[in-house]
């Protein structure tokens, strides 16, 4: 069973092009209810999605990055909400390398990121992580399963599209 997750996340192919269009499906949600506001993250966020739906990936990504930087009381926050989207956009740019950094600072802050514990395997890796991998998917499926919100419910859906047989080997209360 642990295996075949191994297997799944490090191999290239469909399951990965699908687990990418759901990233990309559940941040679009994210940003849609993010963007409705007036404060600074708010304006952020239409910038930067304007920007996307231009296809200027690398422009959109420049921007977060500026903002992430600024030496200011709240910078790690700043990390914890912004790296996820920054990943997201590294990888509709095909930026594996950097969408991946992005995911790995987020998790450095925010061990339980479910944007980036689901990102991150999404990857191309190097040889020496199959174990990693595998307990990233495992704990962002165990995260997702004991949430309530939509978020938490979209990722669950989608990490049991991508490893359909993951869901039922794991003991989470309440599923």
């Amino acid at each position: 069973m642990i295996q075949s997750v191994r297997e799944g996340l490090t191999s290239p192919g469909a399951q990965t092009r699908r687990a990418r269009q759901g990233w990309k499906t559940l941040w679009r949600s994210l940003v849609t209810g993010m963007s409705r506001g007036r404060g600074k993250d708010q304006v952020l966020m239409r910038r930067v999605s304007q920007l996307v739906r231009k296809g200027k990936g690398r422009e959109a990504l420049r921007v977060l990055d500026d903002f992430m930087a600024e030496p200011v009381e709240d910078r790690i926050n700043r990390i914890k909400n912004f790296a996820p989207h920054a990943a997201v956009i590294a990888s509709a740019i095909r930026d594996f390398p950097l969408a991946k950094k992005y995911c790995e600072q987020d998790l450095a802050y925010n061990p339980d990121s479910l944007l980036s514990l689901y990102g991150w395997p999404i990857y191309p890796i190097g040889r020496g992580t199959r174990s990693r991998l595998g307990r990233y998917a495992i704990q962002c499926y165990q995260l997702a399963a004991a949430g309530n919100d939509p978020v938490s419910q979209g990722v669950v859906e989608l990490i049991e599209k991508r490893f359909p047989d993951l869901g039922p080997s794991l003991s989470v209360p309440g599923r």
